[in-house]
């Protein structure tokens, strides 16, 4: 069996856009103020070039108010 891996994928940006345009700046410095990160790495988590922590993730989960799972890009498995 052959096992492809694949990186994961976070719907961070769709979150974080989903709040107002006037405070979309000042929730992504509160949310990495939670996380204990500079804006510059939670960019990085953003575009996908960084993956969060286990912790972080569910820092970022309690923030938006949703599950892990919610966090992540659902993506179409082929069989």
């Amino acid at each position: 069996m052959i096992f492809q891996q694949t990186k994961a994928q976070y719907r961070l940006k769709d979150l974080l856009e989903a709040f107002p345009q006037n405070i979309y700046l000042n929730k992504k410095k509160e949310l990495a103020n939670k996380l204990g990160i500079s804006t510059h790495q939670l960019g990085r988590f953003i575009r996908g070039n960084s993956d969060p922590s286990g912790t972080q993730l569910k820092i970022m989960a309690e923030f938006f108010g949703c599950l892990v799972d919610d966090l992540y890009q659902k993506t179409e498995v082929s069989s």
